[in-house]
């Protein structure tokens, strides 16, 4: 009984300590909350079928290992114009320029999320902010 009472509470100690960490983690803006959403996307898809990693490894010149996906609680602030279900990464080359993209966990896809990520990455599709654009102005186009 007195063991079984031990692995509870040290159980129950366990918990509190990981969620602890994540929660702190969370708010200093750490990637680490996020790292199973981060080894998802590296096995994404674009719109066309083809494997997201690859097409920005090759459209950026580097090994699709080297593609670093980015993920904090700022990019959740600024996904609130997306779709449902839509969650922002970023892709960080060479610390200076950042892609921004559109990424559908029920479904594992990636797509641009602004036109100038769709520019460099005409090959995934369409962004999600003229996807949007689009379908305001239908909105308001109709009686």
């Amino acid at each position: 009984m007195k063991q079984a009472r031990f692995w509870i509470v040290w159980s129950c100690l366990a918990c509190l300590l990981i969620g602890a960490v994540f929660f702190v983690g969370d708010m200093l803006e750490c990637e680490f909350p996020y790292f199973i959403t981060l080894a998802r996307v590296r096995h994404a898809r674009s719109l066309c079928g083809e494997d997201a990693t690859s097409i920005i490894a090759r459209r950026l010149s580097i090994q699709p290992r080297e593609v670093d996906y980015h993920r904090c609680s700022y990019c959740k602030n600024l996904e609130k114009a997306y779709p449902a279900g839509m969650i922002r990464i970023e892709v960080l080359h060479a610390k200076t320029n950042v892609y921004g993209f559109a990424y559908n966990p029920s479904i594992g896809i990636i797509q641009p999320a602004d036109s100038h990520t769709a520019t460099m990455f005409s090959e995934m599709g369409a962004s999600v902010a003229s996807a949007i654009e689009e379908r305001s102005n239908s909105r308001s186009a109709t009686p």
